[in-house]
């Protein structure tokens, strides 16, 4: 689920996982 995306902001829902590459909620 927006990979590219998901590094730069959580994929817009967890902003706070930037370093994570994906949010919490959607691990894809």
């Amino acid at each position: 689920m927006g990979s590219a995306r998901s590094k730069r902001g959580g994929e817009g829902i967890a902003p706070a996982t930037t370093g994570s590459g994906c949010s919490p909620l959607s691990p894809s």
